[in-house]
């Protein structure tokens, strides 16, 4: 293995480790915050959020996404009910109590990710930041390359 590959995967396994520091203020799994979170962002600029809305948003599989929804739902964090506008769309909602969740999450991220960028020190903190969302935009376009690739090689086997 390459020096730098090592170090890169090194990189990235500390990067999980943070995922985990942001989890835990929510109480609840990355994935259930992540969908808790994008439901409140969602109702925030729509008014009405779906599923499919949901889906686009946290880029898991709609199953996925089905079955974490319904797991916020047995804990009191969403409700989902039908659409009076499109009887055929489910619409899902926050709660008081997933509000309330959320709030204190995001409160926790912010002290959190203060003193993390505190002791970077800002030049390092901001230079960090922007290499992150570099990387997310690469790793995005490697991620579409791919699956065109791999939709271009299913479409010569026919």
């Amino acid at each position: 293995m390459f020096p730098e590959t090592e170090r890169t995967l090194h990189a990235f396994h500390a990067l999980k480790h943070a995922h985990a520091l942001f989890g835990r203020p929510a109480e609840l799994p990355p994935g259930e915050f992540f969908v808790l979170d994008r439901v409140g962002h969602l109702r925030d600029q729509t008014g009405e959020v779906n599923v499919s809305d949901l889906h686009a948003g946290v880029r898991l599989t709609m199953s996925a996404v089905s079955q974490i929804v319904a797991q916020l739902e047995r804990k009191g964090l969403v409700t989902r009910v039908m659409s009076a506008a499109d009887r055929r769309r489910i619409v899902v909602s926050i709660t008081p109590e997933g509000e309330a969740l959320l709030g204190r999450a995001h409160r926790m991220m912010d002290e959190i990710i203060g003193e993390l960028m505190e002791r970077m020190g800002e030049r390092d903190a901001e230079q960090l930041v922007e290499l992150l969302l570099k990387l997310g935009r690469v790793i995005e376009q490697m991620r579409l390359e791919k699956a065109a690739s791999s939709e271009e090689e299913d479409t010569c086997l026919d």
